[in-house]
This record gives structure tokens, C-alpha cells and sequence, in this order.
């Protein structure tokens, strides 16, 4: 992602960071890597719908479907705070996130400091948080039985902690050649498909400024908001 200032870590303290969770990660993508190809099909859609049940307010559709919006007092805190900054860009959205909502109140507080810190372009750090997030996110999910949001997460974090490798280490790291990017599209059918197909800084940065947590990851994958985001703010991936 384009970054907003000159700070940059240096070369050799960024390369004892990846050495230290290097460890943990290999673990991690593993077992993501495992049940990506392990579960089936079936399963990534989400056809159980968890989120069925769940209220959510009239405001997030017209939110999500590109509309006007008017009342959101019968909204939650998360989703009236997507929807009230609907109009400013997506990663002004995502800097501003934790200053209005608790840490309590989201299980995104990891990943949004990542992706603050990979926003000014402060590679090392982003890394540190990025990792910790994609340990840490996959198991909420997990929890609850969200496998849609499991899978996509920790495929978009681990996208974004290559770029932050990319940075700092030589093309020929043993490192780099380690890291796998992973398919969504395959594992999770062809509404993903776009998210495999731009980059998954901005990607990320769409999905904070939409996800609500109150609806399958597919509604909002396929909603207009999030396409007319991702159109206008990423550009397409490279390999």
C-alpha cells in the first residue's frame, strides 16, 4: 500500500522479526493451507448459514447495497460507524477505526493495527501485528463456526505479510520462497474470485470498511459497496 511517510525499519532488525515468527507462522499457514484444500467445498461456502438469525439493521442493506441511508439509531456501534463514514476513503475509515470503537468491541483490533502501520508504510511493525493477527483471527472465527471469514482473513493477512517481506528481503529469501498466497476462489467459489484478483492490502481495507460481522462474508463480497471500493482503490494482483 502506498505509504504516507519515510520511516522505515531497518533491513537487519526487520530480518530478526521474521526470524522469530517464522516458527509460528509455518504452523499457522499450515493448518489454514490443510483446510483450505481439506475442507470441502461445501463446508467454505458457508451453506449453514450462521448469520441467519442474526438482526441486523435495515440501514447496513441500503449500506451495503450502494443506497441512501437514513436512520441507523436501531444499528449496533460497529455498523453505525461503517455506515457513517461510508462517504470518506476506506483507509481513513480503517485509521480512524479504533478511535471509535472499543477493543472490546471488535476482533479486529490486531489486524486494523497492522494494517495501520502498513498504511504509513512502517513494514516491521505491520509484520509483528499482521502475525499476530492471522494466529489470532482464524481461531475466533473458528469458534463460532464462521469458516468463510476464518479462511478469507487468514488467506488476505498472510497476502499482506509477503508484501511486508517483499520489502526488506532479497527476492532469492529462503523466507519468500516459504510463503504460499493461497485461492479463495477454489476453496470458497467464484464470489471470492475478485478478492483473489486485486491486492490484498486494499482488499483488507475494503472489507473493515464494510464487514459489520452480522452477515456471511459472501453477502458482503458480492455487495455493491464492497465491489465499487475495491474497483475504485486496488489495483489488479501480481504473483
Amino acid at each position: 500500500m502506498h505509504s504516507l511517510d519515510e520511516s522505515r525499519p531497518t533491513v537487519r532488525g526487520f530480518r530478526e522479526l521474521c526470524a522469530w515468527a517464522y516458527f509460528c507462522f509455518v504452523i499457522t499457514l499450515s493448518s489454514v493451507s490443510a483446510g483450505l484444500a481439506n475442507e470441502g467445498s461445501e463446508v467454505l461456502k458457508n451453506e449453514r448459514d450462521i448469520y441467519q438469525d442474526v438482526d441486523v439493521c435495515e440501514a447496513y442493506h441500503l449500506f451495503l447495497a450502494g443506497k441512501d441511508v437514513g436512520e441507523t439509531s436501531d444499528c449496533d456501534e460497529l455498523t453505525s460507524y461503517l455506515i457513517g463514514a461510508k462517504d470518506q476513503k476506506p483507509p481513513l475509515t480503517v485509521l480512524e477505526y479504533q478511535e471509535n470503537l472499543d477493543k472490546n468491541e471488535t476482533p479486529f483490533y490486531l489486524l486494523l493495527d497492522g494494517m495501520e502501520h502498513t498504511i504509513w508504510g512502517s513494514a516491521g511493525p505491520a509484520f509483528a501485528s499482521l502475525d499476530a493477527a492471522s494466529n489470532h483471527l482464524p481461531g475466533v472465527f473458528f469458534s463460532v463456526g464462521d469458516l468463510e471469514r476464518a479462511a478469507a482473513y487468514s488467506v488476505l493477512i498472510n497476502r499482506v505479510k509477503i508484501y511486508a517481506l517483499r520489502s526488506e528481503l532479497p527476492p532469492d529469501s529462503s523466507i519468500l520462497s516459504s510463503y504460499y498466497y493461497g485461492n479463495l476462489r477454489e476453496a470458497m467459489g467464484e464470489r471470492f474470485a475478485l478478492l483473489d484478483r486485486r491486492r490484498a492490502d486494499f482488499v483488507l481495507v475494503c472489507l473493515l470498511a464494510s464487514d459489520n460481522l452480522r452477515v456471511s462474508l459472501g453477502v458482503i463480497s458480492e455487495s455493491a459497496f464492497f465491489r465499487d471500493c475495491i474497483m475504485k482503490h486496488t489495483t489488479e494482483e501480481t504473483y
